[in-house]
């Protein structure tokens, strides 16, 4: 389950569909993602054919990445059951 979000209005885009971000483009997939990663259990269940799914370094940290698009992620922090700090970023 997501607990928080490190971005206030991709919250705001989540939960009523509204917000200055993500990309129009990309509001389908994310609102997708959003869903899946509310119902993961572990951050295994992100890793969906296509999702480009990977831990992102130090290793430790406990931060994944899932690609939306181009250079833009989805990511998050995954701990005991629930997702924290996700956000919507251009990485790379």
């Amino acid at each position: 389950m997501i607990q928080s979000f490190r971005q206030k209005e991709l919250e705001k885009f989540y939960l009523t569909g509204a917000g200055k971000i993500p990309q129009v483009a990309h509001q389908r997939k994310v609102a997708v993602i959003l869903d899946l990663l509310n119902a993961a259990t572990e951050a295994g269940n992100m890793n969906f054919p296509g999702s480009g799914f990977h831990k992102l370094q130090p290793p430790t940290a406990d931060r994944y990445a899932v690609s939306v698009s181009g250079n833009w992620r989805i990511c998050f922090v995954f701990r005991n059951g629930d997702a924290y700090n996700v956000e919507y970023i251009d990485y790379h």
